[in-house]
C-alpha cells in the first residue's frame, strides 16, 4: 500500500486499504451457522471511497482519538436501538466477513479480555486505522462475533416449544437442536461462553433477554411435563439449565473426527439429559 502522506488523506489512505484488503469470493459469512446447514455466502464486496472536500464515516473514525475504552454499544438513542433491535448487522463485504472469521479462530480458546485493541488489529494482519472501518471498537468486534447467538437458539427453540408433540419429545427436540448447534459452532460458542460477561450496557441486556427467554421456553416444556408426571418435581428453571450445562459440557472434550459423529453425538446428548429430568415413575 502506499503511504505517501503529503498526497492523499487519512480517508483515502483507509479507502485503497480497504480495497487491497477485499478478498472475493471467500464463500462465508460472519454468524452463526444454522444447524445442519450450510453457512450463507457474505454479500459482494463494496468499495469506500472517500471524497477529499468531505470527511466520510471512515475518516472521522480513524481520526478520533483510538482507546481501548471506547465503544459503539451505546451511541444509538433509544428509539433507534429499538428501531434496529441493536443486533448484529450484516457485512459489508467479503473481506470484513474473513475478519470476523479470523477473529473467532483467533479467540476461541480464550485470551479476548486481556488482548489490546492492537494486539487484535496485528493478529488479524490489519492496521487500527482500517480495523476501525470495519469495527467502531473491540466491544463492537465483540458484539459481532456472540451478539447473535441467543437469538438463533431461541429463534430455533420457538417453533419446537409451540408444537403438539409430547413434552419429553419436545425437550428431546430442543436438546437436540441445542448439542447441534453448539457442535458446529464451536469457536463461536466457547467465545460466547468465556467472553459474554464483558458486553455492557444495552448489548448485555439485549443478549441477557434472548438468553431469559430461550430457557424460558425450555422450563415451559419441563412444566408442561411435570403436569403429566413425566418430569420430576422441581424448578423447572433449575432444570432446565441442568440440561442445558450437560450439554454444554460437550464443547470441552468433542473434537471432529473422533470417536461419534457431531449428529449421532447431539442425539444421545439430548437423550441422556432427558432421562435425567424423567420422573421416577416415568422411568422404564
Amino acid at each position: 500500500m502506499s503511504t505517501d502522506a503529503t498526497d492523499r488523506t487519512d480517508g483515502e489512505e483507509i479507502a485503497a486499504e480497504v480495497d487491497e484488503a477485499i478478498v472475493p469470493e471467500v464463500g462465508t459469512s460472519a454468524g452463526l451457522r444454522p444447524a445442519g446447514r450450510g453457512r450463507a455466502r457474505a454479500k459482494n464486496p463494496t468499495r469506500a471511497r472517500a471524497k477529499p472536500e468531505t470527511k466520510t464515516h471512515a475518516e472521522a473514525d480513524a481520526n478520533a482519538p483510538c482507546s481501548d475504552a471506547d465503544s459503539g454499544a451505546d451511541d444509538l438513542s433509544d428509539a433507534e436501538t429499538e428501531a434496529k433491535g441493536d443486533r448484529p448487522i450484516g457485512v459489508k463485504n467479503d473481506r470484513e466477513a474473513q475478519l470476523i472469521e479470523q477473529a473467532i479462530a483467533l479467540f476461541s480458546n480464550g485470551g479476548y479480555g486481556e488482548t489490546s485493541l492492537q494486539e487484535i488489529a496485528d493478529k488479524l494482519g490489519i492496521t487500527r486505522p482500517l480495523f476501525y472501518y470495519y469495527f467502531k471498537s473491540k466491544d463492537d468486534l465483540l458484539w459481532r462475533l456472540i451478539g447473535h447467538v441467543g437469538d438463533a437458539l431461541r429463534d430455533g427453540a420457538r417453533p419446537i416449544a409451540a408444537s403438539d408433540a409430547d413434552p419429553v419429545d419436545k425437550l428431546r427436540m430442543l436438546l437436540e437442536a441445542h448439542a447441534t448447534a453448539l457442535l458446529e459452532n464451536r469457536d463461536t460458542f466457547r467465545i460466547y461462553f468465556a467472553e459474554r460477561h464483558l458486553l455492557e450496557g444495552k448489548r448485555h441486556r439485549t443478549l441477557k433477554r434472548g438468553e431469559d427467554e430461550y430457557f424460558g421456553l425450555i422450563a415451559q416444556v419441563i412444566a408442561q411435563g411435570q403436569r403429566t408426571s413425566e418430569f420430576r418435581k422441581a424448578n423447572r428453571r433449575v432444570l432446565a439449565h441442568l440440561a442445558t450445562g450437560q450439554i454444554n459440557s460437550l464443547l470441552t472434550w468433542f473434537e471432529q473426527g473422533g470417536m461419534m459423529s457431531a449428529d449421532d453425538l447431539a442425539e444421545l446428548a439430548a437423550a441422556v439429559a432427558v432421562q435425567g429430568l424423567l420422573a421416577p415413575s416415568a422411568v422404564k
